[in-house]
């Protein structure tokens, strides 16, 4: 299967992409769906039944079409988070035997008294590790219902380690 991006393939701006391509003294063959579209794409899915038992799911594809290299006969492309590896072997994120990239895919389960409790996850890049945070203390510390714990006001940090002196309210 294919999902075609028609929200973004009908945008004016990637209309007046494409109209780049077109010359005035001779046709050009211009592939489908080239440029790529430059953006990921990231969804969310639980659910739960009478019994206890849960999933939680997030299918992040992280830049245009992930890796790009789709499972013969199964039609699901694998993820790219590799590329979030560096070669800096100073970096925290440094390409090693059995080191995983760090990354946002993050679908999250809480257990109380060793029971399923919550299934939940979020989108949106660096905000969902913030995100998941802000849930979970909603939930446990302010009493909140998930609804409620979903719905409240959150906010982000954008960008360095360092402090700043301005924030944003980010709602969802």
């Amino acid at each position: 299967f294919y999902s075609t991006p028609i929200q973004s393939s009908l945008s004016d701006a990637y209309a007046a992409q494409r109209r780049k391509l077109i010359g005035k003294r001779a046709t050009r063959r211009v592939t489908a769906g080239h440029p790529a579209l430059s953006h990921g794409d990231t969804i969310y899915l639980t659910t739960a039944d009478s019994e206890g038992n849960m999933v939680s799911l997030i299918q992040s594809n992280y830049r245009g079409m992930g890796s790009g290299v789709v499972v013969p006969g199964l039609g699901f492309v694998f993820q790219d988070r590799g590329q979030l590896f560096s070669l800096d072997p100073n970096h925290a994120n440094v390409y090693a035997p059995g080191k995983r990239p760090f990354h946002t895919i993050i679908p999250a389960f809480i257990m109380k008294d060793g029971k399923p409790w919550v299934s939940f996850g979020l989108m949106g890049g660096a905000m969902q590790p913030q995100g998941h945070v802000q849930i979970i203390t909603n939930l446990i510390d302010f009493g909140m219902n998930l609804q409620e714990a979903g719905d409240a006001p959150r906010w982000q940090h954008f960008g360095s380690t360092e402090p700043t002196d301005s924030a944003e309210a980010y709602l969802t």
